[in-house]
């Protein structure tokens, strides 16, 4: 079963102001580390396709701090998981659930759910001052846990949701658990086809590591 929040890059939010002059001056720094490109230039042009997918034609600005929450959502957190479901299935594990955390009290700074927000929800902590609604999320969300732990199938009796099928390779469906508890249909489809075409192409495939052998004298001063 796998989790995420809908908004993992708001813990890189107090980064993007300092970082602003940087992004405009070369957007390739902030690519995945698990690209390889043939050349500068080749990592230039694929960085600046990314820029303008997220960010669009202009110059990046600090009114664009939801576009660089959702870049880094989707770059730390979201694809990787989804092309790691993507891969699994093809290896023939199918029995495979996915949720997007979104949930957050009316009196929040933001309308969406920051890194490690789902663990928070789950683990015990006490109910002192929180709703009655963030509650029951709470014992939906630690039962459903309870659920695939034990049975391999996380649905709930109390659940809004009868059923919840298995994920596909496109990531759908997937439940939403926000303010509303819902099934919905593939999580970022467009920017998954969007990074697809990227790792298709310049994927680094992770190597073993160097092995080394000690000289004689290495060996003798040791």
């Amino acid at each position: 079963m796998y989790g995420l929040t809908n908004k993992e890059g708001l813990m890189s939010l107090g980064d993007f102001n300092p970082w602003i002059d940087l992004m405009n001056e070369d957007f390739s720094a902030f690519l995945p580390g698990d690209l390889k490109f043939e050349s500068v230039d080749e990592m230039k042009e694929i960085a600046e396709a990314v820029k303008k997918f997220y960010f669009g034609n202009k110059p990046i600005d600090s009114n664009m701090d939801m576009n660089f929450v959702d870049y880094q959502t989707d770059t730390l957190f979201v694809y990787s998981m989804l092309r790691n479901i993507q891969l699994q299935i093809a290896a023939g594990d199918t029995n495979i659930y996915l949720y997007e955390y979104s949930y957050y009290e009316d009196d929040s700074e933001f309308q969406g759910a920051t890194h490690c927000r789902q663990t928070r929800a789950v683990r015990d902590e006490t109910d002192d001052g929180f709703s009655q609604e963030y509650i029951n999320i709470k014992r939906l969300l630690r039962q459903a846990w309870i659920n695939f732990i034990k049975t391999n199938n996380p649905v709930v009796d109390s659940s809004p949701v009868p059923s919840w099928p298995n994920v596909n390779k496109y990531g759908s469906p997937h439940l939403s658990v926000g303010k509303n508890i819902e099934l919905r249909r593939p999580l970022i489809k467009k920017k998954f086809s969007f990074w697809n075409s990227i790792y298709e192409k310049h994927y680094k495939t992770p190597q073993p590591p160097r092995t080394f052998t000690l000289n004689s004298e290495a060996k003798n001063s040791s």
